[in-house]
């Protein structure tokens, strides 16, 4: 027997017989094991300071198998220890990486995980979900609560950043961050920077809170700035110029598109400098604030504890009213205010302006002859009011600039004051003709109808 073969059966006979309570050392290279082996104590593996490893393993990995496998494992239980204090806990497994000083250079990353695929897998292969990590956290107590006093919260994964109270002028505390590489000339169908899913078989919500992604603050915490921010006037924008800040893609019906009701906003609740707000999808393309819903008599209601304004429409009309706070109990004061009222019809055609004076101004159609020798109309007359003089005569009549759909209800008053005359008014929805009994070079009318 070799002197070498001696010392390996010799190193091996000390690991089998060593008691629990006597560590072993090894100050050189110990012989690879072809056999199965266990320890019952502690071992320790110490290496010189230096970028050599103090473990290094390799498995092959090959065969099948029906079921998940674990190819290595740490197992920490039966675990029946007694750790106390709230804040005490016990890790089954601690990576613990310290590093610093004037010659240390670049950076740092405690643990490690890499999958990567190498070649396409099997062709009958029903499952190609490829992890690098996963935290899987799967109870089978309850920890003795009952309803009312729940006991028990369990995390899937938990990062964790505590700075000293003197680490001053750091640059960044992240709690954790999801980075993406997909190169040019690769292509993929769903890519997600965070997707949180639940399983078919989760069948039960939270009787407290339930939600997808909840923030929230111990007592005493400092708070955020933002939930959620975009960008961070550093790096490019986070977000391609068609995209959208959020999505909902499919159909879906929910409760409310967006739930402020417990929160108090001190500015205000919603804040969009310049922006175009779209409610439904607006035929049109609106500047500002644009809603699109079903005919009916409430489609925009503001309102404060009293009173509000109701917008709607019919399928003859469109409305604004004054009402109430509900906008359905009882209608109430409607109140405009401006230098100048202003009324317009037939998109953008001015139909009754009021000035700051009360001088109310009819616009509209402008009349012309039809049977008035001499016509000349006068200044800011219109179809609804106005004065005409023509050559003396004991009728004249003018055509309306705009037809009216009805005839119209007119008076006419002689404008010939030493001729003192009755006057005969006859309208047609064309036409308005006055016929006096004593001759006459003017006449002022005004008309109503529609």
């Amino acid at each position: 027997m070799g002197d070498r073969m001696r010392k390996l059966f010799a190193v091996v006979f000390l690991l089998l017989i060593g008691s629990a309570a006597r560590a072993q050392t090894f100050p050189g290279m110990l012989n690879p094991f072809t056999t199965s082996n266990t320890w019952t104590a502690l071992q320790t593996i110490s290496t010189p300071a230096s970028l050599i490893g103090g473990l290094a393993m390799t498995q092959i990995v090959a065969g099948s198998s029906a079921a998940s496998v674990s190819i290595n494992t740490v197992v920490c239980g039966p675990d029946t220890a007694s750790i106390t204090g709230a804040n005490s806990v016990l890790n089954c497994t601690d990576i613990f990486q310290g590093f610093g000083g004037s010659n240390v250079q670049g950076a740092r990353q405690a643990l490690l995980a890499t999958s990567q695929l190498q070649s396409p897998t099997s062709a009958s292969n029903v499952n190609r979900n490829y992890i690098a990590g996963t935290f899987f956290n799967s109870p089978t107590s309850n920890d003795g609560g009952g309803v009312g006093t729940e006991k028990g919260s369990f995390f899937g994964v938990n990062p964790f950043v505590l700075l000293c109270a003197t680490c001053t002028n750091v640059a960044g505390a992240v709690g954790g961050e999801v980075d993406m590489i997909i190169p040019t000339g690769a292509s993929v169908l769903d890519k997600y920077g965070w997707s949180i899913v639940q399983y078919s078989t989760d069948a039960v919500a939270g009787s407290r809170n339930d939600a997808a992604s909840f923030y929230g603050n111990q007592s005493g915490a400092v708070g955020w700035g933002a939930l959620i921010q975009l960008g961070n006037n550093i790096n490019q924008a986070p977000l391609k110029s068609t995209g959208s800040i959020m999505l909902a893609k499919g159909t879906q019906t929910v409760a409310h598109g967006l739930d402020f009701t417990n929160i108090t906003c001190t500015t205000d609740c919603l804040k969009i400098p310049g922006g175009i707000v779209m409610i439904g999808t607006p035929a049109g393309t609106p500047t500002g604030l644009g809603v699109q819903a079903a005919d009916g008599s409430e489609l925009v209601l503001f309102a404060g504890t009293t009173k509000g304004i109701r917008f709607g429409n019919n399928s003859t009309q469109s409305m604004i009213e004054g009402v109430d706070n509900t906008g359905a109990g009882s209608f109430q004061p409607l109140f405009l205010n401006g230098s100048t009222l202003t009324l317009q019809s037939n998109g953008g055609t001015t139909a009754v302006a009021i000035d700051a004076k009360q001088h109310v101004k009819f616009s509209g159609g402008t009349p012309t002859a039809s049977a008035c020798l001499g016509f000349a109309l006068g200044t800011g007359s219109s179809d609804a009011a106005g004065r005409v003089t023509f050559t003396s005569a004991t009728s004249c009549a003018i055509s309306f600039g705009g037809t009216y759909t009805n005839a119209p209800f007119c008076n006419v008053t002689p404008g010939t004051a030493a001729t003192p005359s009755t006057v005969d008014v006859t309208t047609t929805t064309a036409v308005l003709t006055a016929n006096f009994t004593t001759a006459q070079t003017s006449m002022m009318y005004n008309c109503f109808g529609a």
